[in-house]
């Protein structure tokens, strides 16, 4: 008697091989949930792996299947709504390089305000703030009034500050 496992493969592949390939292959949306919901059946991993991976997906020479207009955009599901690029302001951005844009800076302090301990917001002579993103350790000495400082560029766009060789802590600009 044939195992479970081969009989499911075997069913999986049945229903892949009654879709067109090749040039044909022109899927309906409809067609690829039937499909996913086929293989989401079987109870075997590498079964069920094996069912997904064979369904012909973005194979050169498919072409998308075009639909029929809904009734109203009301009706359409929320899912299809909601816009391509929801959520992209997460992901780091990749910052364009400007002509004539430095990657550090030499500035002097005009201002210190502590606003929470080891939180500083500094004012520079071209009237930029400047100000701690974390804490600094109770051992730092913070910039004073005419103090000179170094920023710089660090990864993923963020800013760092130097002051009077001690460790480089993480700033951000706020005006």
């Amino acid at each position: 008697m044939m195992s479970l496992r081969i009989k499911l493969l075997l069913g999986g592949m049945g229903v892949l091989a009654a879709v067109p390939t090749g040039a044909a292959a022109q899927l309906s949306d409809s067609a690829v949930v039937d499909l996913l919901r086929e293989c989401r059946k079987v109870g075997d991993v590498a079964a069920r792996t094996a069912c997904y991976d064979n369904i012909p997906l973005g194979q050169p020479g498919a072409t998308p299947v075009e639909q029929a207009p809904a009734a109203s955009p009301s009706a359409a599901p929320a899912a299809s709504r909601a816009p391509s690029r929801f959520g992209s302001n997460q992901f780091p951005q990749a910052r364009a390089a400007k002509a004539g844009e430095p990657e550090q800076i030499n500035a002097r302090v005009t201002a210190v305000t502590q606003r929470e301990p080891g939180i500083y917001l500094l004012t520079m002579e071209d009237g930029a703030q400047w100000q701690f993103v974390d804490a600094a350790p109770s051992s730092y000495d913070a910039p004073r009034r005419g103090s000179e400082v170094e920023i710089f560029s660090a990864a993923l766009g963020s800013y760092q500050i130097r002051y009077a060789g001690q460790r480089a802590l993480r700033i951000r600009r706020v005006r």
